[in-house]
C-alpha cells in the first residue's frame, strides 16, 4: 500500500489459516525480532485458542501481534482476522501514521 507516493505498508498472507500456521509465524518472528507486544481483541467469555479461532471466523475478533524494535521507523505485524486471514504486515510508522489521520479527516 501506499500512500503519498511512497510504499507504507507490504501485507503477504498464509494459507491455510490455522493455528500451526499462526504458531510457525509467531516463532519466526519471536526468533528473529524478540517478544512481541500483543493488541488482540476478543470478547470478554473468550477463554482458550479455540475460542479464539471461532470468534474470529466469524469476524468478531482479532489476533494482533506487533513488534517494534527501538530506534526502527517501521514495525512488523503479525494478525488473524476474518479477511484476510493470517497476515504478516511491514509498516514504515510515520507513513501509517498519516495515512490513517488523513483517513479519519475524509469521514
Amino acid at each position: 500500500m501506499a500512500f503519498e507516493g511512497r510504499i507504507y505498508k507490504v501485507l503477504h498472507t498464509y494459507e491455510p489459516a490455522n493455528q500451526v500456521t499462526l504458531k510457525d509465524l509467531q516463532r519466526h518472528l519471536q526468533k528473529k525480532y524478540g517478544r512481541p507486544r500483543e493488541l488482540s481483541s476478543f470478547p470478554a467469555y473468550v477463554r482458550n485458542m479455540a475460542g479464539k479461532i471461532g470468534v474470529i471466523r466469524r469476524g468478531d475478533g482479532e489476533l494482533k501481534y506487533i513488534w517494534q524494535l527501538p530506534g526502527e521507523s517501521w514495525r512488523v505485524e503479525l494478525g488473524w482476522t476474518r479477511k484476510p486471514g493470517i497476515s504478516i504486515a511491514y509498516l514504515v510508522n510515520e507513513l501509517d501514521m498519516k495515512q490513517r489521520e488523513a483517513k479519519t479527516e475524509g469521514l
